[in-house]
């Protein structure tokens, strides 16, 4: 309405939101009443807040926020209480070792606890940490156990030769163990070098001493004895020492006599050498003292000749002296003509050969008829 004065009723401003209501107009100060106080539009705006609900009453609350301006009993105006049946847990409370996340932060006891460990066996030292408010049984101060369910076994325990780390070191057995030797023949003795430090004890083919020195031999160690057989026995890099030796001669050609020109001195004859000094000649096994009959290549030896062809040999160096009694001794020198009374000469016809030489050869025999004689061209004459 357009008028110079203002009837009665009529105001010169106009925006009253709800004229039924003398708290409600542009303006006014906004009151939690569930009215638009200042007729913006809006209710209750910058006056209604969060409020939670408060089981135990410490004055912070759990769950969903309901906003309103006039809360309700039972409801607080902070929230994040993470046990509201505990008044003494909440968001401002002071965190005790009690077990519990006193003022709601995630963690409990945070800052409070003390490293105890896990004493299994007994022995006073522990293994696995564990954080505690206060010490318990079955838990330590000292830690480093490395085997919890052994009371024999912690650090400061003594460390004995078995095997284990008494002392939780990290090491076992450190300098108990003794070096010991492979016994591999089992005489007792060890081999040098075949060594190990696994072991408390000999034992197992293991020995203490290393004494052995052909440890395939049991009958070879340190202090054996020396027996006659090319080898080192009694262990002192000397073979066959405090035996009785010979001299031992070269026997090349094996007819068991050997030549002085080549000698070992031993307690036993080596291979290929004789008892002996007395061969004449070492090359040719059928030269020998006292060799028997009349040595030759082939052919038929006849009573110390071949007949039919000559190969009565010498016996390597021009000599014939088999037997080594230092003569040349052919097996015939005797000559005849004819077979006489008695029927049983023999001999050469012509000259007597030389040894490996030939000639004519007469034999005679007796016979039924009387006297018989047989003569042989080119016999050679074979030699001792």
């Amino acid at each position: 309405m357009e008028t110079c004065s203002a009837p009665e009723g009529y105001v010169p401003r106009g925006g009253d939101c709800d004229d039924d209501e003398a708290r409600v107009y542009p303006g006014a100060a906004e009151m939690c009443d569930g009215l638009d106080n200042n007729c913006n539009g809006v209710v209750d705006e910058e006056i209604v807040a969060a409020w939670y609900a408060d089981g135990d009453g410490d004055g912070y609350g759990t769950g969903a926020a309901m906003l309103t301006c006039a809360p309700p009993a039972g409801w607080a105006p902070a929230g994040g209480d993470c046990d509201d049946a505990l008044s003494a847990v909440n968001p401002g409370a002071t965190e005790t070792c009690n077990g519990v996340d006193d003022d709601c932060d995630g963690e409990v006891d945070e800052g409070l606890l003390t490293t105890f460990y896990v004493d299994g066996d007994g022995d006073g030292y522990g293994g696995a940490p564990v954080g505690l408010c206060a010490i318990m049984d079955g838990y330590v101060l000292s830690m480093g156990d490395c085997d919890d369910a052994r009371v024999d076994v912690h650090p400061g325990a003594t460390e004995v030769c078995n095997l284990v780390d008494d002392d939780c070191d990290g090491s076992v057995d450190e300098m108990l163990r003794p070096t010991l030797y492979r016994d591999v023949d089992g005489d007792g003795y060890g081999d040098p070098s075949l060594t190990s430090t696994a072991r408390c004890s000999p034992g197992g083919g293991w020995v203490a001493n290393a004494d052995d020195c052909d440890d395939a031999r049991p009958e070879a160690y340190l202090g054996a004895t020396e027996l006659c057989n090319g080898l080192d026995d009694d262990c002192d890099a000397v073979v066959d020492n405090g035996l009785a030796s010979n001299t031992f001669y070269l026997d090349a050609d094996g007819d068991g006599y050997g030549v002085t020109t080549t000698t070992v001195t031993a307690c036993a004859a080596p291979p290929g050498y004789a008892d002996n000094g007395d061969d004449c000649y070492d090359l040719n096994s059928d030269a020998y003292p006292g060799a028997p009959g009349y040595p030759h290549q082939s052919g038929v030896c006849t009573r110390g000749f071949i007949i039919g062809g000559c190969d009565a040999p010498d016996r390597g160096d021009g000599s014939y002296d088999y037997d080594c009694d230092g003569v040349e001794r052919p097996y015939s020198t005797r000559r005849i003509s004819a077979c006489g009374g008695s029927c049983t000469a023999e001999g050469w016809t012509t000259s007597v050969p030389s040894c490996g030489g030939t000639g004519s050869f007469k034999s005679c025999s007796l016979v039924s008829a009387g006297c018989a004689s047989a003569t042989r061209l080119s016999t050679c004459q074979c030699c001792n």
